[in-house]
């Protein structure tokens, strides 16, 4: 099991199939985890802070608009590394 620390400071345990990957292999499949999760923590504190229970209370802003799209783009990238990885074992 692998633990690793997202932008917004949580802490995040995950099992692992690094076993058959190199050394490289699994440098990058760790890195592309770590930056899904905070990708995904990002975007769910800029969701959190808009809601209260089920009602949306502030409209999203120019600024939150901006880091959802750069946050898409590293996990898109991330992704698409973890797929690449995870098809080859």
């Amino acid at each position: 099991m692998t633990t690793t620390e997202t932008t917004c400071g949580e802490e995040i345990a995950y099992e692992t199939t690094t076993d058959t990957l190199s050394e490289g292999e699994e440098r990058l499949y760790t890195d592309a985890i770590r930056d899904i999760e905070s990708s995904l923590a990002i975007i769910a504190e800029i969701q959190n802070e808009r809601v209260a229970g089920d009602e949306v209370k502030e409209p999203l802003t120019r600024s939150e608009a901006n880091t959802i799209l750069e946050v898409g783009a590293s996990l898109e990238r991330s992704l698409a590394v973890l797929n690449t990885i995870e098809e080859n074992l």
